[in-house]
């Protein structure tokens, strides 16, 4: 027999596997089997222990117990025999009841985890659209303004006055075409008008104007 991992529920298992010819583990009640187990006498305990948990050879066990290989084979022939009378036998199975409960606490375990999930997906959810409502652009156009105010560079600022354009209203009736035909407005400057107007708010204007190009 293989080494057997330590665990209680890997030994009760071993237990229900030795007393039943075809065992189906969902149906096995662990604290039944640790309660027909105790009823067993100590030396019986102590050797199922060792051949079940432990995973020891009989030559080993009967060297503890100061017992022949032989012997110690049919006291645990005789501990599983006794496990075997149907009524015991009958303790270490779960009743329809508690198999009904534990596939319900399984499905609660399930839709908890799953509850889980969703409820991180849906934080998640709620800071992508706090963090995309916080950096939306504001679509309401903004007041007139003089283009003093739009920051522009000397070259702009002169060609924009000289043609009479003194309003960022005054820019926004203007088209690509009409700005370039203005005098010394080149497609440089355009640009650095553009960009003004963009950060100033104007964008639908803006983009127009870059969809003319």
């Amino acid at each position: 027999m293989d080494r057997l991992d330590l665990s209680d529920v890997k030994f009760a298992c071993a237990v229900y596997y030795a007393v039943f010819v075809n065992p189906d583990f969902r149906d096995i009640c662990v604290a039944g089997v640790f309660k027909v187990v105790a009823a067993l006498d100590e030396r019986e305990q102590r050797i199922l222990d060792k051949r079940l948990r432990q995973g020891l050879t009989l030559e080993a066990i009967g060297a503890d117990l100061g017992l022949s290989r032989e012997r110690i084979r049919q006291i645990e022939a005789h501990a599983i025999r006794k496990l075997r009378i149907p009524k015991t036998a009958a303790n270490m199975k779960a009743s329809k009841m508690e198999r009904r409960i534990a596939d319900l606490l399984a499905q609660v375990e399930a839709l908890t985890e799953r509850n889980e999930a969703l409820a991180g997906q849906d934080s998640a959810l709620r800071r992508s659209i706090k963090a995309a409502l916080s950096g939306a652009v504001n679509t309401e156009p903004p007041p007139t303004m003089p283009i003093d105010e739009l920051d522009l560079s000397v070259r702009a600022y002169n060609c924009l006055t000289r043609a009479g354009y003194r309003t960022t209203e005054d820019v926004l009736a203007l088209d690509r075409v009409t700005l370039l035909r203005i005098r010394n407005l080149g497609r440089g400057t355009l640009s650095v008008i553009v960009s003004r107007m963009r950060q100033a708010g104007f964008i639908e204007w803006a983009q127009e104007v870059l969809l003319d190009a």
